[in-house]
């Protein structure tokens, strides 16, 4: 496949490892804000993957609440590269508090370990969350 000049294009795969289930989900997503049109931030990347423990739900949580966190923060389309890392520290408090509330709906106490990495306009944003760490 041809990469087009000035498009960010992408491919992922989640592999199984030893265990006999596969507890893990990721998601990788390249998004246009209609709002930044033809402006820095117009086209941002978001891959994460969610690695689950005790149990696949809180990393289907992460996944499903994630991006959304971000978009909604006040500061996710800012131009400034400092605003944007607020953005994405505040989406990942946001989602770690949708698992906990699914904690207190139910007895399941399954967790997550997330790595996060955003792409836009030239910076790439990385961050961990919950008690685990990924290495790129």
């Amino acid at each position: 496949m041809e990469d087009l000049e000035g498009y960010l294009t992408n491919a992922s795969v989640c592999i199984q490892g030893k265990k006999k289930t596969l507890d893990s989900v990721y998601e990788s997503v390249i998004e246009s804000n209609e709002k930044l049109a033809g402006k820095e931030g117009e086209t941002t990347g978001i891959f994460s993957i969610h690695a689950g423990f005790a149990g696949k739900s809180a990393a289907q949580i992460a996944k499903a609440n994630l991006r959304s966190n971000f978009k909604n923060c006040e500061k996710a389309d800012s131009t400034e590269s400092k605003e944007v890392a607020a953005a994405l520290k505040k989406a990942i408090l946001d989602t770690q508090q949708d698992i906990y509330a699914q904690w207190r709906k139910s007895i399941t106490r399954h967790g997550s370990h997330s790595t996060i990495v955003l792409l836009r306009d030239g910076y790439v944003f990385c961050a961990n969350m919950g008690d685990g760490s990924h290495h790129l």
